[in-house]
């Protein structure tokens, strides 16, 4: 029984949906109630785990059923029930979180029953609700669809109002249909980031022709997306464009779904990067705010972060230093990191904070005993630790010879991106110019400073800047 479908869905069940589905059971049930309650109570005690030697059928059987040959066979009929009924369950509680799927069924239901004042009456109060309050996102624009096209197809609808309620009906699908393929589109540039760079991304649908498209329907979604697509394109204006565009997403985020505003937001921060790497710090603040704006949704968003997310939110923090804040947000998000590159990930991200409050010994001791998931990790760890043998006295040797040692692990790797390979890269070179500075005051800070800032390929570029503004004012 450990892999039938029963077991495995009621491991999703919540402790209280689980609670919530015993009382449904027997509300449902009108022969053998007490057998029936008392396999649910058996099941019940075996949640959530449900331990595979408790969970045979005859080992179930001899304990429901003592004294009966066939008890087996009964635990087979209630398995076959019970499945039944956790399927009206599932759906019931899927209802609940759909209110206007649920409401899409009653219209059903009352038309079914020829109940037709009730009916026009539902029909018209919804429209007017759904207008004016949009949930869900453009699946909206799909509901009010639904919702009016059962108005049109009630046999007693006046027919006389059909040409105006059917322009009515187009124009929510016409709607939906436009916001999805933007959506779409929006969805494939930020997928594409990450995996294409030089070549040419082809398009769902000409880019042309959808904005085009897009004039003559204009609502929120649209609105917002047709800003981000022509976003795409650089422009000297485009780093304000893209703050403003930020503002009006953050002002009116209920009316996308989790899913939209997941994707809009993944753009933003897609764009912003673009922005900061130029050279526009005032970019980082806004990718901070949308970052506390996905983590401010709660579980949902926290749930879901990866290594690599929750990285980017530390180092953009500790970069603004707001080091509270970033204390406060891996103290309290670190449950939710997968066991797997649990140990990596905080070695890296208090790491990042000892960068910025300048307790370099406590790096060493973070990153000593810290096993590297891929060669990315390698690179970043290595690079954390150069920083902090440049800072402490006494590791110049140290520090020349992993230096060296990286810039040779860099050129002989395969497995990095080419960008990122680049970004060490210069780090580790730039790094090395500025220790020979430490015993060489002769050497020109301002030119080095001048390259650090023109390169856009480089991790740590505030710490390398903040440490010529430093040794500037030693000299």
């Amino acid at each position: 029984m450990k892999n039938s479908k029963l077991i495995v869905f009621l491991k999703t069940l919540s402790s209280s949906e689980m609670r919530e589905w015993g009382k449904y059971i027997e509300a449902n049930s009108k022969k053998n109630v007490e057998s029936t309650m008392a396999f649910f109570d058996y099941l019940y005690k075996q949640y959530p785990n449900f331990p595979e030697d408790k969970i045979e059928k005859e080992y179930i059987a001899e304990r429901i059923y003592p004294k009966e040959k066939n008890g087996v066979k009964k635990i087979d009929n209630l398995i076959y029930k019970f499945w039944i009924i956790l399927e009206d369950f599932i759906v019931k509680k899927e209802l609940e979180n759909q209110p206007r799927q649920r409401e899409l069924i009653l219209l059903d239901a009352l038309k079914n029953r020829k109940l037709d004042k009730y009916f026009f009456k539902k029909v018209d109060d919804l429209e007017k609700d759904w207008t004016a309050n949009v949930k869900d996102g453009a699946e909206n624009y799909l509901n009010l669809y639904r919702l009016k096209k059962r108005r049109i197809g009630h046999l007693n609808f006046d027919k006389t109002k059909i040409a105006y309620k059917i322009n009515g009906i187009v124009k929510e699908i016409e709607k939906y249909y436009l916001s999805q393929k933007m959506i779409y589109e929006i969805n494939d540039f930020v997928s594409h980031t990450f995996v294409k760079k030089k070549e040419e991304i082809a398009s769902i649908i000409p880019i042309k022709s959808l904005l085009l498209y897009a004039k003559g329907n204009r609502n929120i979604h649209i609105n917002i997306y047709t800003k981000i697509l022509k976003l795409r394109k650089i422009d000297t204006n485009r780093y304000n464009k893209i703050k403003l565009l930020k503002e009006n997403f953050l002002d009116v985020p209920d009316v996308f779904s989790d899913l939209e505003s997941d994707t809009v937001i993944e753009c933003l921060i897609i764009l912003l990067v673009e922005e900061y790497s130029k050279g526009n710090s005032s970019a980082l603040k806004d990718i901070f705010d949308l970052y506390k704006f996905l983590l401010g949704r709660g579980e949902v968003y926290k749930k879901s972060l990866d290594s690599n997310s929750f990285q980017n939110i530390v180092n953009i923090a500790c970069a603004l230093n707001e080091i509270d804040w970033v204390k406060n947000f891996i103290n309290e998000t670190q449950i939710y990191l997968d066991s797997n590159i649990k140990q990596l990930t905080l070695a890296l991200s208090w790491s990042s904070v000892y960068i910025r409050t300048k307790e370099f010994q406590k790096i060493l001791e973070q990153t000593s005993s810290v096993n590297f998931q891929n060669d990315f990790n390698n690179a970043f760890m290595r690079s954390i630790q150069l920083i902090a043998y440049f800072e402490l006295e006494g590791y110049d040797e140290i520090f020349i010879s992993n230096a060296k040692a990286f810039n040779l692990f860099l050129l002989r790797n395969k497995k990095i991106a080419k960008d990122h390979n680049k970004s060490f890269n210069n780090f580790v070179n730039f790094i090395r110019r500025l220790h020979k500075h430490k015993y060489n005051k002769k050497s020109n800070l301002s030119e080095l400073e001048d390259s650090i800032l023109k390169c856009d390929k480089l991790i740590y570029k505030s710490w390398l800047t903040e440490k010529i503004s430093e040794m500037n004012n030693i000299d």
